[in-house]
Protein backbone atom coordinates (compact mmCIF):
# COMPACT_ATOMS: atom_id res chain seq x y z
CA UNK A 1 0.00 0.00 0.00
CA UNK A 2 1.56 3.50 -0.91
CA UNK A 3 0.74 6.83 -0.99
CA UNK A 4 2.12 10.12 -1.40
CA UNK A 5 1.17 13.81 -1.87
CA UNK A 6 3.51 16.83 -2.60
CA UNK A 7 3.40 19.95 -0.34
CA UNK A 8 0.39 21.20 -2.29
CA UNK A 9 -1.58 18.47 -1.32
CA UNK A 10 -1.53 16.57 -5.31
CA UNK A 11 -0.46 13.31 -5.77
CA UNK A 12 2.85 12.63 -5.86
CA UNK A 13 2.94 11.30 -9.64
CA UNK A 14 6.59 10.53 -9.73
CA UNK A 15 6.76 8.66 -6.63
CA UNK A 16 4.07 6.75 -7.86
CA UNK A 17 5.96 6.03 -10.71
CA UNK A 18 8.84 4.78 -9.03
CA UNK A 19 6.67 2.21 -7.03
CA UNK A 20 4.69 1.28 -9.91
CA UNK A 21 8.20 -0.24 -11.34
CA UNK A 22 9.68 -1.09 -8.24
CA UNK A 23 5.90 -3.71 -7.84
CA UNK A 24 6.18 -5.19 -10.73
CA UNK A 25 3.35 -7.45 -11.38
CA UNK A 26 2.05 -7.36 -7.62
CA UNK A 27 -0.95 -5.40 -6.89
CA UNK A 28 -0.42 -1.64 -6.28
CA UNK A 29 -2.98 0.04 -4.11
CA UNK A 30 -2.91 3.86 -3.29
CA UNK A 31 -4.41 4.25 0.03
CA UNK A 32 -6.30 7.26 1.76
CA UNK A 33 -4.09 10.15 0.58
CA UNK A 34 -6.32 10.55 -1.76
CA UNK A 35 -9.46 11.71 0.31
CA UNK A 36 -6.74 15.12 1.33
CA UNK A 37 -6.17 15.74 -2.02
CA UNK A 38 -8.44 18.80 -4.03
CA UNK A 39 -9.65 17.11 -6.59
CA UNK A 40 -10.16 12.83 -5.28
CA UNK A 41 -11.81 12.19 -8.56
CA UNK A 42 -9.33 13.76 -11.30
CA UNK A 43 -6.79 12.03 -9.27
CA UNK A 44 -8.54 8.77 -9.20
CA UNK A 45 -8.30 9.02 -12.87
CA UNK A 46 -4.62 10.26 -12.84
CA UNK A 47 -3.81 7.10 -10.52
CA UNK A 48 -5.37 4.43 -12.67
CA UNK A 49 -3.53 6.08 -16.18
CA UNK A 50 -0.41 5.22 -13.69
CA UNK A 51 -1.43 1.66 -13.23
CA UNK A 52 -2.76 2.03 -9.81
CA UNK A 53 -5.17 -0.88 -9.61
CA UNK A 54 -6.80 -0.34 -6.15
CA UNK A 55 -7.55 3.01 -4.24
CA UNK A 56 -8.90 3.09 -0.73
CA UNK A 57 -11.09 5.89 0.04
CA UNK A 58 -13.02 7.36 3.12
CA UNK A 59 -15.43 8.99 0.18
CA UNK A 60 -14.03 12.08 1.86
CA UNK A 61 -15.03 11.43 5.35
CA UNK A 62 -12.87 12.69 8.45
CA UNK A 63 -12.40 9.28 9.41
CA UNK A 64 -14.16 5.90 8.76
CA UNK A 65 -15.59 3.57 10.71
Amino acid sequence: MIGALTPAGEADHAAVARWRSAAGAATLVFHRAIDATPDPLAVLAELGAEGVDRVLTSGGAVRSI
